[in-house]
């Protein structure tokens, strides 16, 4: 059989293919109905919906999943409200990120959708979701029927440059609201199968088969992206002209606004004869939808402004500020201030900067008048996100210039505007560059331990946003996603963070998750040594499940607590804070030990299981040290263990504080527990596995972007593993952090700088500067005296840190406090329970040699040096003493 046979004999069966699904549609008017329909290729997909809308009868709606989709029934709903249309079709199934869990939470609630959906539901799926369908959803799939489309096989190179083409159109819908860094990645980054499509051109060209010049526009642009990746900039030259040509002919101002500007990227080429960024905003002032104009305007002025291309953000700025005033956009002339503001920020200019900032916040201030607000509510919203946003910012560069003229107050001031604002959930990169200027101007003011804990937050909104590859010493926190963009933030729901399952710990959670739906494991204990992340695998993994996850027939209400002073009122607010997020009542107010029992008690009648968290669970030996309160506590975990259906406890703590659990067993007060360290109760959580280390390191640098080279990750599992064959998390994290902050991406790079030695030393050095530069010396001190010349740990309280400085000449230091809050919040020393007094100790034995080696010695030879130039200062003042009284003895002689 010819191509062109079987071109007509699959395009018969796709015919006969639709007029059995028209069939099915219209049979199914008024009940419930499954259809999957099963097609590869897009452009395919796109001509049988067409052809489907002409031949059906029934009036079609269509539901488009995004990427972040994560629940279907869901989702339909919502688009829907209370209709019932003809029919339903479901677009993206395939390009859902978590489609396993989508099914599977589909397949869940399968019957929601027969009781409450009265009309015929069709998925469009692929292989793939159909592979996935029959694995993770097989209840689902065998309640419906599949139709199969087939692809022409001389259609295939046609799909190909079709599909490349929606890359283009991909590009240009999602610019205006995308991040410019994901941008800038892209062009970058190139296609990897760029020679498929180019052969793909080639055969067309061959068969001479007419190609929509919109489509063969956007390939030219698509082949002068891959060629700019590479930087063949004269090769990516000559494609994006050939690309600007075609849309010029077709009239698309939009797309020649973004080719343009892709020219004017370019680091050089034949001299245009306009400015391109003048160009690029001329052709986007033509575009009939100003408000799609003014957002691509915005978006170029931003990667501009990623890119450092002051004296083109400046020309944008400009001729777009002309534009605006003209047409009496008011946000968008706003905006156009606020980029001059950044410019003038870069050229020091600071009078000039903080006046096109309040001209900024004055011109969107106006935007805000009764006369100017949108007349629906759902313009309404949009503008009050993006005039938020827009605040932030302005108040941002506000702030900056400010602080350039050394008005310290007046910039804190509208910092903390700017951060009231700007949820950290709506505008992440904005929230972290509020927190930069804000730590700035406390080191300025020298006020380091303020500074230090805008740091810490910083690093953590980094981490949850999937901002950050590795956090140093931190507690990993929850993923969380970003608010749709240019809309009011919504608080997004908490999930499991990508580091808990790239290191191999889903299986921790999954062995906790089954003990937890154990009703006979009433009582857990997690253990592990310090810095192995028991508090992490908590709030970045196990927390974030429960709040999603039903087990058996009910709701799991996680309620983690880890600060312990009043631990009543602590445990009380949690519990509330925890129900009122589920929309739930409270019965009694949980304020007392007798209230909270009574409100787990109500919990389960509720259809609720509490699991009640205690991390950290040392501490509570530091902040209750009354033996009162602590019987207190072990009267409530019996009655919560003991007498309360659908209630958990978990306790977490280091395991050289295991010991302390005994007291409870040897209480004989518990009655399920005979033996509280017994392995029925215990949870042991180890260090890495130099794979799953591996795997780690792949994946969190991956998903940023920072390819890290084989040999060098291979080289650094196996020095962070040495003899022990396993990696400590603290430590991969603490050195990974400094690989990020130096840029190392490479083994040479690597083996430059001399060994992971020398990165903990950088580690240990830029907390020591976290405690500020007048300070460091005796930071420096401070460390060195909680090691000794056995190269151990020694446990030393504040009075003895203080006696010790005092022996080597320091005397006593105002800022002790200051530095030993640092040390302990970094992580690097521990705060420890076991005395009437706090005692402090290096986090691992491995830091000794590295402080005693290079810290210590340095510091004690310069005190050395200060004791003997400070004894030669004195022999130097008797000999001139002695000289005095002589000549004076001689004279009186005479």
């Amino acid at each position: 059989m010819s191509a062109s046979d079987k071109t007509k004999e699959v395009a018969a069966y796709n015919d006969r293919a639709l007029q059995r699904l028209a069939w099915a549609i219209e049979a199914s008017q008024g009940q419930f109905s499954l259809i999957f329909a099963h097609c590869n290729y897009t452009y395919v997909q796109q001509q049988m919906t067409e052809g489907l809308r002409e031949t059906c009868s029934v009036q079609i709606r269509d539901v488009v999943l995004k990427k972040s989709d994560s629940r279907l029934y869901s989702k339909i709903r919502q688009e829907l409200g209370d209709q019932q249309p003809g029919v339903v079709m479901v677009f993206g199934l395939e390009a859902v990120d978590d489609i396993d869990s989508l099914l599977a939470a589909t397949n869940r609630v399968r019957e929601e959708f027969r009781k409450n959906f009265h009309f015929p539901l069709v998925l469009w799926i692929n292989d793939q979701v159909q592979t996935k369908l029959l694995r993770v959803a097989p209840d689902l799939e065998s309640w419906g029927t599949t139709r199969e489309f087939q692809t022409p096989p001389d259609s295939l190179s046609y799909e190909l440059i079709y599909t490349l083409s929606q890359k283009a159109k991909e590009i240009l819908t999602n610019f205006p609201d995308s991040d410019p860094d994901k941008f800038l990645y892209e062009l970058n980054r190139g296609i990897d199968d760029l020679s498929e499509f180019e052969s793909a051109w080639q055969d067309l060209q061959h068969h001479n088969q007419e190609i929509e010049p919109e489509l063969e526009a956007s390939f030219y642009l698509m082949v002068g992206r891959n060629y700019y990746a590479k930087q063949q900039f004269e090769e990516s030259l000559r494609y994006f002209h050939k690309s600007l040509d075609l849309w010029q002919r077709l009239t698309r101002c939009d797309w020649q606004g973004m080719v343009l500007f892709h020219i004017g990227l370019c680091p050089y080429g034949k001299p245009e004869p306009q400015n391109l960024v003048e160009q690029c905003v001329d052709s986007l002032a033509q575009i009939s939808d100003q408000d799609l104009a003014n957002r691509l305007i915005t978006q170029f002025a931003r990667v501009l402004q990623r890119l450092q291309r002051w004296a083109d953000l400046e020309t944008l700025a400009q001729r777009s500020l002309t534009l605006h005033s003209a047409n009496g956009k008011s946000i968008e002339l706003a905006k156009d201030y606020g980029f001059l503001a950044e410019v003038a920020l870069d050229k020091l200019a600071w009078t000039e900067a903080k006046g096109l900032a309040e001209q900024a916040l004055s011109i969107l201030k106006t935007s805000l008048s009764p006369e100017s607000t949108a007349t629906s509510s759902k313009q309404k919203a949009k503008l009050d996100g993006i005039q938020s946003f827009d605040k932030a910012w302005y108040l941002l560069l506000l702030a900056r210039a400010e602080k350039g003229l050394c008005k310290y107050q007046d910039s804190i001031k509208y910092l903390e505007i700017a951060k009231a604002e700007t949820p950290a959930h709506y505008a992440p990169e904005l929230y972290i560059m509020i927190l930069a200027s804000w730590r700035e101007l406390y080191l300025e003011k020298g006020d380091y331990l303020a500074a230090f804990r805008v740091k810490q937050e910083r690093i953590s909104i980094e981490q949850q946003f999937g901002l950050r590859a590795f956090i140093g010493t931190g507690r990993l926190q929850p993923k969380r996603r970003r608010a749709k963009s240019q809309l009011p933030a919504l608080e997004q729901p908490e999930m499991v963070a990508d580091e808990i399952i790239a290191s191999g710990r889903q299986q921790d959670i999954n062995n906790l998750l089954e003990r937890i739906g154990n009703t006979s494991c009433k009582l857990t204990v997690i253990h592990g040594p310090s810095g192995v992340g028991k508090s992490s695998l908590i709030y970045a993994g196990l927390v974030p499940i429960l709040k999603q996850r039903a087990i058996g027939q009910r709701d799991v209400l996680p309620i983690a607590i880890r600060v312990y002073t009043d631990w009543v009122r602590q445990l009380g607010e949690l519990l509330v804070n925890a129900l009122r997020a589920r929309g739930l009542s409270l019965s009694v107010e949980a304020d007392s030990v007798t209230s909270i029992l009574q409100q787990l008690q109500e919990n389960g009648d509720r259809n609720l299981l509490t699991v009640l968290i205690f991390d950290q669970f040392e501490e509570l030996f530091v902040a209750v040290p009354d033996i009162v309160d602590l019987n207190l506590l072990l009267e409530f975990l019996k009655t919560a263990i003991d007498y309360i259906p659908y209630t958990q406890v978990i306790l977490s703590l280091r395991e050289d504080y295991l010991h302390y659990l005994l007291k409870f067993q040897r209480s004989k007060k518990i009655d399920t527990i005979n033996y509280i360290l017994s392995q029925d109760i215990l949870y042991y959580l180890g260090n890495f596995s130099q794979e799953n280390s591996d795997n780690f390191i792949q994946h969190v640098t991956t998903k940023l972007h920072l390819y890290l080279e084989n040999a060098l990750i291979n080289q650094l599992v196996n020095d962070l593993a040495g003899e022990l064959g396993e990696v400590r998390p603290i430590e991969l994290q603490i050195v990974g952090l400094q690989l990020q902050e130096e840029k190392i991406y490479k083994l040479v790079e690597y083996q430059a700088i001399g060994s992971k030695q020398k990165l903990l030393e950088r580690f240990l050095a830029g907390v020591v500067k976290d405690c500020g530069y007048w300070n460091e010396r005796e930071a420096r001190l401070v460390l060195y005296l909680l090691t000794d010349e056995n190269n151990t740990r020694p446990l030393k309280s504040r009075a003895e840190l203080g006696s010790g400085l005092f022996d080597l000449g320091v005397g006593e230091i105002e800022n002790l406090d200051l530095i030993l809050e640092i040390f302990v919040n970094s992580g690097l020393v521990l705060l420890l329970p076991e005395f009437s007094t706090a005692h402090y100790q290096l986090v691992h034995d491995y830091l000794v040699p590295i402080i005693r080696q290079s810290t210590g010695a340095l510091i004690i030879t310069e005190l050395e040096q200060e004791r003997l130039a400070r004894k030669e200062a004195e022999r130097s003042k008797l000999r001139l003493e002695e000289a005095f009284f002589k000549s004076r003895f001689r004279a009186s002689i005479v």
